[in-house]
C-alpha cells in the first residue's frame, strides 16, 4: 500500500491544475478557502468514477487507495451515490415544444429552455396535479422559473421562483435587430425628460426587471455606452419592431435624463407606469409574481398577480 500524500502537497496539485486551466494562478481567497478544508475527510469510502465509456465504475479507499486519494484531488466531478433501482430514461428526438404524446400524460414536465408562453402540449399532456417546472423570459428580462401545478380545469397555477435563465426556445425567438428594423431616416420622435434613472428598470435588481417584462410585453433593452449622442444609452424597442424609445445619462448628473420616444407606443412611459407599480407594490420579490397559464385556441395565455 503507498502512503498518501500530504493534504497540504495534494492541494497544492490541485492548485496548479486549476491554474493550468485558468491560464493565471487562482485567486488568494479561492486558494485560502481550498486549503483551509482538505477534501477526502467529506468524501465516503467508494467513489463512482467515469469509466470512459459513458458510465461510472466504483473506486473504494481499501481496495484502491492511491486512485481513491488522486481522485479526491482532482479538478473533476466525482459521483458519492447512485440510487440502487434507477429508471432509465427514455430519450427521443423530436421538437419538444410538441411534448411526447405516446408516454403522456406525465406527473412532471421539466424545461431546460425558456419560453414566454407555455406550449399548449405541455399543459396538455400534464396530469391533474402535475407539475409545469418551466424557465420563463421577457423580451425584457431572462430570468425565473415557473413552477405551476396541473388544475383539474385544464388551467395550470404558480408562482415564480428566482434563477432559472436558460436559452428561449427556438420557435418563440423574434429576430428583430434595432438599427436593422427599429430606427429609420426622418423619424420625429418625441423628446421628454425623466427623473427615473433608467438603471432602475433595467440594472442590477432583476425583481424589477422581471415585474416590468411581465407588464410590458414585447418590449427590450439594450445598453449603448459607445455612440456619439450621449455618454450612456439606454434603447427601448417592441418585437412588432414598430415603436421604440432612448433614455441618455450625460455622464454629469443622475437627477434628469432626456428621452425620446417614437411610435404608436410610449415604451418609456409603459415601462415607468411598470416601475411604478412595482415600487407601490413594496418592490415584490420573484416569489410573489403568480402565474395562471390557460389553453387560447392552438396555444396558451398567461395571467399575472401578486400573492
Amino acid at each position: 500500500m503507498t502512503s498518501h500524500p500530504d493534504p497540504d502537497e495534494a492541494i497544492a496539485g490541485l492548485l496548479d491544475e486549476i491554474a493550468g486551466q485558468l491560464g493565471h494562478p487562482v485567486p488568494a481567497h479561492l486558494q485560502a478557502a481550498l486549503r483551509a478544508v482538505s477534501r477526502h475527510l467529506f468524501l465516503p469510502p467508494t467513489l463512482w468514477l467515469r469509466d470512459g465509456n459513458g458510465g461510472h465504475e466504483p473506486c473504494d479507499r481499501e481496495s484502491e487507495p492511491d486512485r481513491w486519494w488522486r481522485a479526491a484531488y482532482r479538478d473533476a466531478p466525482l459521483v458519492t451515490q447512485f440510487t440502487k433501482g434507477g429508471q432509465q430514461p427514455h430519450v427521443v428526438c423530436a421538437d419538444g415544444a410538441g411534448g411526447w404524446p405516446p408516454n403522456a400524460p406525465y406527473d412532471r414536465i421539466i424545461a431546460t429552455c425558456s419560453v414566454r408562453t407555455v406550449p399548449l402540449p405541455w399543459l396538455e399532456q400534464t396530469v391533474t396535479g402535475g407539475l409545469l417546472v418551466i424557465p420563463w423570459d421577457t423580451p425584457w428580462c431572462n430570468f425565473g422559473t415557473l413552477i405551476a401545478t396541473k388544475q383539474a380545469d385544464g388551467t395550470a397555477e404558480g408562482v415564480l421562483a428566482p434563477y432559472g435563465a436558460f436559452m428561449l426556445m427556438r420557435a418563440q425567438r423574434v429576430e428583430v435587430e434595432l438599427h436593422r428594423d427599429v430606427l429609420r431616416e426622418g423619424q420625429k420622435p418625441d423628446r421628454s425628460v425623466t427623473e427615473l434613472s433608467p438603471w432602475s428598470v433595467a440594472g442590477t435588481d432583476l425583481a424589477a426587471q422581471l415585474h416590468i417584462g411581465l407588464r410590458v410585453p414585447g418590449t427590450w433593452h439594450a445598453w449603448d455606452t459607445e455612440g456619439e449622442a450621449a455618454h450612456t444609452r439606454l434603447w427601448l424597442a417592441d418585437d412588432e419592431a414598430t415603436s421604440w424609445a432612448s433614455v441618455d445619462y450625460d455622464g454629469r448628473q443622475l437627477s434628469a435624463f432626456a428621452v425620446a420616444q417614437y411610435g404608436p407606443r410610449r415604451l418609456w412611459d409603459e415601462v415607468a407606469r411598470a416601475y411604478e407599480g412595482y415600487v407601490a407594490a413594496g418592490r415584490p420579490g420573484v416569489p410573489r409574481h403568480r402565474l395562471r397559464i390557460s389553453p387560447d385556441g392552438a396555444g396558451t395565455r398567461h395571467q399575472v398577480t401578486l400573492s
